[in-house]
């Protein structure tokens, strides 16, 4: 008579016991498991939950960022680091790597203080978009430096670009002062791939935290915009862009320093670089189309991105005036973006 065969966990490991191929978890793993699971009971819902998130998310994408695989997931690599699993010593090795970059990067986010909320101050009148930044028009805005490397959190000590960000009834209003003595453009603009991998300032905007779909908008020195709406996946990486959304009113003006459109200018103290000013509707923003009102808040990241010598990520540098260790897409590193009103009643 047939007899079925039930495999129980202990023949398993028995099985692996008598293998070659088999490795136990030395100390080390055990406790970089145990880190990581510390570090997550703490960070998950505030700015580490990017990087827990590439542990959770199996796309191929994500998995090829941090060094997952289908045959050794995020969840597969931390039981194996338990114990819990059997693993070959490549299996264990990889499962070590990967998360030995994924507590380093949720380290990074717990030893980094967080950035007080930036104040965005009202304007009764609307600034004027022509590329250059007006100390009148701008008076009263809190100026911040992007002076943030990603993915490093201590700023640097270069000069770097600088933004502003100001308010009124219809348009939320940015501006950036960029030095730049090599301005690189990029001809395949269209080509998303492409986004970040010309010179530019960026500005990502989650106008509700509550439901994480945000702008991200990139301007040229040459005017050229790139605009997409992306739904953030709450526990996945990244999120999924929709290209066919464009903001709809956008304006955008640059102006190139020293100013050759003016011949007779005094060129001799202005630095090389440019200076970008943009004004986006409130109805754009998703959340937002009851408009702007005192004390609402938002989250965001002002950034530049610098590319020198060739167009490549080995040639290229990416500022915001936070730290962001998971990229500009980790809407959980944001700053608090906050609209004041009266104090900054600017002409």
């Amino acid at each position: 008579m047939f007899r079925p065969l039930f495999i129980t966990p202990v023949l398993i490991a028995l099985a692996f016991a008598g293998s070659a191929l088999a490795a136990d978890p030395t100390p080390a793993d055990l406790a970089l498991a145990a880190k990581f699971e510390a570090l997550k009971q703490k960070l998950d819902t505030g700015r580490g939950r990017e990087v827990i998130n590439l542990t959770r998310d199996n796309s191929p994408d994500a998995q090829g960022w941090i060094g997952f695989t289908k045959e050794n997931t995020g969840e597969m690599a931390l039981q194996r680091l338990k114990g819990h699993l059997p693993a070959t010593d490549a299996q264990l090795a990889a499962s070590r790597a990967s998360y030995g970059r994924v507590v380093s990067m949720l380290e990074k986010i717990d030893r980094s203080p967080e950035a007080k909320p930036y104040e965005i101050v009202q304007r009764r009148k609307e600034i004027t978009i022509d590329g250059r930044i007006d100390p009148k028009e701008w008076k009263g805005a809190n100026v911040v430096p992007l002076a943030y490397i990603f993915p490093h959190t201590e700023p640097t000590t270069d000069s770097v670009a600088t933004c502003r960000l100001m308010w009124d009834s219809r348009n939320l209003y940015a501006a950036f002062d960029v030095p730049d003595a090599q301005i690189m453009g990029n001809e395949a603009l269209d080509n998303e791939k492409n986004t970040f991998l010309y010179d530019c300032v960026e500005l990502f905007l989650v106008p509700d935290p509550r439901f994480p779909a945000y702008w991200e908008i990139n301007v040229t020195p040459k005017n050229e915009i790139l605009d997409r709406l992306i739904m953030k996946k709450s526990r996945g990486w990244f999120g999924e862009p929709d290209p066919s959304e464009d903001i709809e009113g956008i304006k955008v003006a640059t102006k190139l320093s020293p100013d050759s459109s003016s011949p007779d200018a005094d060129h001799t103290e202005q630095k090389p670089g440019y200076s970008i000013e943009i004004a986006i509707p409130w109805s754009q923003l998703p959340n937002m189309r009851h408009g702007p009102r005192v004390g609402d808040t938002l989250l965001g990241v002002m950034a530049w991105s610098d590319v020198n010598d060739k167009i490549d990520y080995g040639h290229q540098k990416y500022y915001s005036q936070v730290p962001t260790v998971a990229g500009f897409n980790s809407v959980w590193e944001f700053q608090v973006l906050k609209l004041v009103g009266k104090k900054g009643w600017f002409d």
